[in-house]
């Protein structure tokens, strides 16, 4: 599976103007989601994300960490 983030950036509130387009490849399980999202919202200038949970419904949280 191919997952990606579009995100618009305008000049407010930090002056960059432009787009950001993170894209990966070969996701295989909730694991992979995890890291693409973590790195995803670190790209976006959330670069204090140490890590992205995925809640199943049953009690197990799946993350992304290296």
């Amino acid at each position: 599976m191919k997952v990606s983030i579009h995100a618009k950036f305008n000049k407010d509130p930090d002056g960059f103007d432009g787009e950001l387009v993170y894209s990966w490849d070969n996701i295989g399980d909730l694991t992979d989601v995890s890291q693409f999202l973590t790195n995803g919202v670190q790209a976006l200038g959330f670069t204090y994300v140490q890590d992205v949970g995925l809640d199943k419904g049953n009690g197990d949280v799946v993350w992304g960490g290296f």
